[in-house]
C-alpha cells in the first residue's frame, strides 16, 4: 500500500509566501489558472471551510480582500472568481482548505490546470465533465432527431 503523499500546503516553501496572520497566509497558486491565481490558505490543516473556527474564519476573509487588493493592482483582472471547493465531489483537488481569488482575465477552459499537472484519477476528470455546461435544448432535439430517422419507416431493431 502505498503511502499518503504530504499535504503541499502543510509544507509550503517559505518563498511562495506572500504576506501571513494569525491564522492563515497568501500564496500564488503553483499551478494558476490565470496569471494572478492566489490562494488563502488556513495554517491548521482543516479541509473544509465549514471546520473553520470563527476567529478563523474571519482572519482568512480579511486576507482574502488582502489578496484581491494585491491582484487588482498588479493584474488588473476584469473581474475575480471566489470559490471553495469543499469535498471531493465539489472539485476539491487538495484535502486542505483553500480559498482562490482567481483573477479572471479571460474566458478558459474549465478544465483545472492543477489537475493536469497533479494527473488526478479518472474521477477527478469525470467530475469536470460532469460540471460542463448541458447542450441546449436545440442540439438535444436534433440528436434524438439523428437516432430515430433508421426508424421512421417502422423497422425494428434486429434481435
Amino acid at each position: 500500500m502505498k503511502a499518503p503523499k504530504p499535504c503541499p500546503f502543510c509544507a509550503l516553501a517559505q518563498e511562495r509566501i506572500i504576506d501571513r496572520s494569525a491564522h492563515g497566509l497568501i500564496c500564488r497558486d503553483a499551478f494558476p489558472a490565470s496569471p494572478g491565481h492566489t490562494l488563502v490558505i488556513p495554517h491548521r490543516h482543516v479541509g473544509s471551510f465549514f471546520d473553520l473556527t470563527p476567529d478563523e474564519r474571519a482572519d482568512l476573509l480579511g486576507l482574502l480582500d488582502q489578496a484581491k487588493a494585491d491582484v487588482d493592482q498588479e493584474f488588473k483582472p476584469q473581474g475575480c472568481n471566489i470559490g471553495v471547493n469543499d469535498g471531493l465531489a465539489a472539485g476539491q483537488t487538495v484535502p486542505h482548505l483553500h480559498h482562490p481569488p482567481d483573477p479572471a482575465l479571460r474566458r478558459r477552459s474549465r478544465q483545472s490546470a492543477r489537475r493536469r499537472a497533479l494527473d488526478l484519477p479518472r474521477e477527478s476528470r469525470l467530475l469536470e465533465r460532469a460540471m460542463t455546461p448541458a447542450p441546449s435544448a436545440g442540439a438535444q432535439l436534433a440528436f434524438l432527431a439523428k437516432l430515430q430517422r433508421p426508424f421512421a419507416d417502422g423497422d425494428r431493431v434486429p434481435r
